[in-house]
């Protein structure tokens, strides 16, 4: 997804829903997404798949990248069902900024965000990371993502719009 003009000349991001929620938000919060995609040297891309659920970006990590206890020469990032991505999580990210271990508690506790959300119809999207190392890096399969051993950032509700024609089938059903 990328920001572009809609055909009022209006700002607006074009591309997957998913991409232009996740883009939206970043931009709400205050942040330059297009500075960090310049200053990302992405060196491997998972692509989303059916079956897993999951798009992983592998990058390099630069001097301004967010700081964590494990800094490392890689970032791995993955996006995907929430479900998926919290059961390869281990740790999760506190209201402090801090990594903590992803306990029994805890995982109640966002088992429990993730049925709200869907209780309120929103699709539900896991944001995870974990630093590895040049030699982890080296070991990484070319077909299969890292999803194990992830830091949990957050779960997000994303609310799909009805495709175009479903409010008409449905009132003449």
């Amino acid at each position: 997804a990328f920001e572009g003009k809609n055909e009022n000349g209006q700002a607006e991001f074009i591309g997957s829903k998913t991409e232009c929620a996740l883009l939206g938000m970043t931009k709400d919060l205050g942040s330059n997404y297009e500075n960090l995609r310049h200053d990302a040297t992405i060196t491997k891309v998972y692509p989303f798949a059916s079956k897993r659920k999951t798009m992983t970006t592998v990058a390099k990590t630069k001097e301004n990248s967010a700081r964590t206890n494990t800094q490392s020469d890689y970032r791995i990032h993955v996006k995907g069902a929430s479900e998926i991505v919290l059961e390869a999580c281990q740790y999760y990210v506190n209201s402090q900024g801090e990594a903590q271990k992803l306990d029994k508690e805890a995982i109640v506790k966002w088992n429990g965000i993730i049925s709200e959300y869907a209780d309120q119809a929103l699709r539900t999207i896991a944001l995870a990371y974990r630093d590895i190392s040049k030699s982890d890096y080296k070991n990484l399969s070319d077909e299969e993502p890292p999803l194990e051993k992830l830091t949990l950032i957050g779960i997000v509700g994303i609310m799909d719009p009805l495709r175009p024609g479903v409010v008409e089938s449905v009132t003449a059903f």
